[in-house]
């Protein structure tokens, strides 16, 4: 084979490399070999000989091609599984929203993430250019996605807690009308309570005045008297345990009703902070980008 030849089999376990330890390798290769052609040839047909060194030369481009193609391609393949790797390793366990340490804030994903940034750009093989494109890549795909994973599920818990609050608030505000109607029912049975005791101290005083008491009539009073009375107590009791539940549960209302009004103010904040989340991420996303402007340009396409 023309790669045994030219002497470049111990190339391939390098793979991948940067672009430039590639090209002094073939230009040492290539040095050495038209050398060597040179050295030894026997032709004395000047034509011939030159014809012979430019395919020779020929010959060295397209195995160069193929490695330099080979080194891209592995390239890719590395450079793609050390992001998986790293974010697998720091950023994955977060993002689980059964984990107790689920990320409550971007700023966490962010501290994280910059931990894969390093840690891919000290391990990263190959062309300069193809590892700061495939982390421009991987950097504007996943880090939108991890935000707004994280965002979502803010915005889940929030709208199950608006949900729980009106839960609640419409029972409350249930409870303190069935309290109210039965507060009412309470004052109309106290009042006619009051219409019966007015109506039996008058018959006494009618029979105090015609007759004097009889006996069985002061006992049939105060049995009478005795019974309203305990009547009286115990509907006051009543009344007055409904007046104060209703009171608790207006408090109650009101408490909730303040809590929904906080709920919603951090809501339009939660807001405002993931508008600015999206914007740090767009500009961590372009300093990828200015960074991978900044180097050496590759061949190497991302698919």
């Amino acid at each position: 084979m023309l790669s045994k030849r030219l002497n470049i089999n111990h190339v391939q376990p390098l793979l991948p490399v940067e672009k430039e330890i590639l090209t002094s390798l073939f230009n040492q290769i290539k040095t050495s070999v038209v050398n060597e052609y040179e050295e030894n040839s026997i032709s004395s047909n000047k034509t011939a000989f030159e014809s012979c060194k430019n395919e020779l030369i020929q010959a060295i481009e397209m195995e160069h091609d193929i490695v330099f193609n080979r080194n891209e391609k592995l390239a890719r393949q590395s450079c793609d599984a050390l992001l998986q790797d790293l974010f697998l390793q720091h950023v994955q366990p977060h993002l689980e929203i059964t984990s107790p340490s689920f990320y409550q804030h971007m700023d966490a994903l962010i501290v994280d993430w910059a931990k894969v940034h390093v840690a891919y750009l000290e391990n990263a093989k190959g062309p300069s250019a193809c590892k700061l494109e495939f982390l421009c890549k991987f950097t504007k795909t996943k880090l939108l996605e991890c935000a707004k994973t994280i965002e979502t599920h803010r915005e889940n818990l929030h709208a199950a807690q608006v949900s729980r609050m009106e839960a609640e608030c419409s029972r409350l505000k249930e409870n303190c009308a069935e309290l109210t109607g039965e507060k009412a029912v309470f004052e109309q049975e106290m009042e006619q309570m009051y219409g019966r005791i007015a109506t039996l101290t008058e018959e006494k005083m009618r029979l105090e005045g015609e007759n004097g008491l009889k006996e069985e009539n002061v006992l049939k009073w105060t049995l009478a008297s005795k019974t309203l009375e305990e009547e009286k107590t115990a509907l006051s009791d009543r009344y007055d345990a409904v007046v104060s539940e209703l009171t608790v549960e207006k408090e109650q209302h009101s408490i909730v009703q303040k809590e929904m009004k906080e709920l919603k103010s951090e809501f339009t904040t939660l807001l405002q902070v993931k508008e600015r989340q999206e914007l740090e991420v767009n500009m961590l996303t372009e300093e990828n980008e200015e960074l991978r402007k900044g180097s050496s340009h590759c061949q190497c396409v991302i698919s």
